[in-house]
C-alpha cells in the first residue's frame, strides 16, 4: 500500500512545522519505508505569471470539482494544489479533494492543510490547539483553524500529535474521540557541532541560550529578566527569527547577545557550547529545542506541567514559567552549580538517546499508520 506525505513544508526553513516534516521524511526513511511525496508547481515547474496564477486559482476555488493528481518518479503531483486547497477553503468552506491514479495508500499531511486524497486513509498531524487554548499567546488564527479542523473531520481516519499532553488537549478541547488522536512523539538526533563553528565572541560554556521564535508563548521577556534578576557574568545569547519589528522592541539589556535566524545547521555547535537552555515557555505542544539540546549534553530550563514536562521526562531543571523569580534563581543556580550542570546534562543524553531517537519515531509513525488503516497494510 503506498505511503506518502505531503511536500508542502519539505523546502520552508525556519519553522517547527517545516522541522517536523523533514523529521518524519527521514525517520520513515530510517526504518525501511521510503514515502511518496505531493508535491506542486511551487518550486518553478511552470513559468506562469504570478498575477495570472492567482487569478486562476481563485476561479478554480469556486468548484467543488476534484482535482487529480498525476504519478511522477518519487511521488504524486498537481500545480499549485497546496495553494488551491487554501484558496478553496477561503472561499467555500471546503475541503480539496484530490484524486490520485493507482491503487489507494496512506497519506499523512504534516500539518492540518484542507484537503484530502479520496478513497486513502488520510491522517493529519496536529501539533496542538494553542491557538484555541491561548490565542493571546499563538500566531496562528485559533478561529480559523476550528473551522479547517471541523471540514478536515469528515476526511480523516485518524489524528496524529506530538505529545500525550497535546493529544489530552486535542481530545478535550475539539471533542474528538480519544482512540481517534495518536500521540507518536517526534525525533532530535541533531548533527554532531562542527569544531569551532561557534560565532565570533562566544566560548563554550561560556553563555546562556533562548532559540526559537519570540512570540508571546516563549516567554521571552521573563527569560530575559530571569537571566539579569541571577546576577551571572555569562551573556544571554537569543537566536532565531523575531516577532516584532526592532523598533517595537524594548531595548535589550547590557549582555544579550542577538544573532537572528541561523541555518539549522549552525545551531548544534551553538546549542552544544550553552552553559545550558533557558525554555520556559508559556505553551507548547512538545518542546523541540528542550529534546534537542538533551540530546547535545546541554543541561535545560524548561517549564513544570505540559508537554514541556513531558518531553523533558525529569531530565531538565524545572520552573513555574510565570515567575520570574523562579527562573531567576534556577539560572543562578545553573551559573554557580558545575555538578548540577554535568547531571543535567548526562540525563538528558540519556533521555534523549531513549525517547527521541529517529528509528524509534519512525516505528511510532508506522503503528499510528496500522492503528487507522489496518494492522497488514504495512510490515516493519
Amino acid at each position: 500500500m503506498p505511503l506518502c506525505i505531503d511536500g508542502r513544508m519539505l523546502a520552508a526553513r525556519g519553522t517547527g512545522v517545516a522541522t517536523y516534516a523533514r523529521t518524519v521524511r527521514a525517520a520513515l526513511e530510517w526504518v525501511g519505508h521510503p514515502t511518496l511525496i505531493l508535491d506542486d508547481a511551487a518550486r518553478g515547474r511552470f513559468a506562469e505569471d504570478a498575477r495570472a496564477r492567482r487569478w486562476r486559482r481563485w476561479l478554480r476555488a469556486r468548484s467543488d470539482a476534484p482535482v487529480r493528481l498525476r504519478a511522477e518518479p518519487g511521488g504524486l503531483f498537481a500545480p499549485d494544489v497546496f495553494a488551491l486547497a487554501q484558496a478553496r477553503f477561503a472561499r467555500t468552506g471546503r475541503v480539496l479533494v484530490l484524486q490520485a491514479p493507482g491503487p489507494s495508500g496512506v497519506v499523512h499531511w504534516t500539518y492540518p492543510v484542507a484537503a484530502a486524497i479520496s478513497g486513502w486513509c488520510n491522517l493529519y498531524t496536529l501539533h496542538d490547539v494553542i491557538p484555541l487554548t491561548h490565542p493571546a499567546l499563538a500566531a496562528t488564527d485559533g478561529e480559523a483553524l476550528a473551522r479547517r479542523i471541523a471540514a478536515l473531520r469528515p476526511h480523516a481516519a485518524g489524528w496524529i500529535t506530538v505529545s500525550e499532553a497535546s493529544r489530552a488537549e486535542i481530545v478535550r478541547v475539539l471533542g474528538i474521540a480519544p482512540e481517534a488522536v495518536v500521540s507518536a512523539g517526534l525525533a532530535a538526533e541533531p548533527e554532531p557541532p562542527a569544531p569551532g563553528a561557534l560565532p565570533a565572541g562566544l566560548s563554550a560554556g561560556g553563555y546562556f541560550l533562548f532559540h526559537g521564535s519570540d512570540e508571546p508563548r516563549k516567554n521571552l521577556g521573563r527569560i530575559v529578566a530571569g537571566w539579569r534578576a541571577s546576577g551571572t557574568a555569562r551573556p544571554l545569547v537569543i537566536a532565531g527569527p523575531t516577532g516584532t519589528a526592532p523598533a517595537d522592541r524594548l531595548p535589550d539589556p547590557p549582555g544579550v547577545i542577538r544573532l537572528g535566524y541561523l541555518p539549522h545547521a549552525g545551531l548544534p555547535a551553538l546549542v552544544a557550547g550553552a552553559r545550558a537552555l533557558l525554555f520556559p515557555s508559556l505553551a507548547e505542544g512538545f518542546g523541540l529545542p528542550i529534546a534537542e539540546a538533551m540530546a547535545l549534553g546541554t543541561p535545560v530550563l524548561t517549564a513544570a506541567g505540559g508537554a514541556t514536562e513531558e518531553t523533558a521526562g525529569g531530565a531538565a531543571l524545572l520552573v513555574d514559567p510565570t515567575d520570574t523569580a523562579a527562573i531567576g534563581a534556577a539560572t543562578a543556580r545553573l551559573d554557580a552549580d558545575d555538578a548540577l550542570c554535568r547531571a543535567l546534562g548526562e540525563a538528558g543524553r540519556v533521555r534523549a538517546g531513549e525517547a527521541f531517537g529517529a528509528e524509534a519515531f519512525g516505528r511510532r509513525l508506522l503503528a499510528a499508520y496500522r492503528l487507522f488503516a489496518g494492522a497488514s497494510m504495512l510490515v516493519a
